[in-house]
């Protein structure tokens, strides 16, 4: 039986449009929230 995996969840691709709106945040604004260190 061959395994099959198709939890998508995590490598979702993102729509170019949504892309370049989140880009500055992604550029400017970010972090771990979980992380006990500040945003960069």
């Amino acid at each position: 039986m061959k395994v099959r995996y198709f939890d998508h969840a995590a490598t979702t691709p993102v729509k170019e449009e949504v892309l370049k709106e989140m880009l500055p945040f992604f550029e400017i604004e970010y972090g771990n929230p979980s992380s006990i260190y500040s945003k960069r």
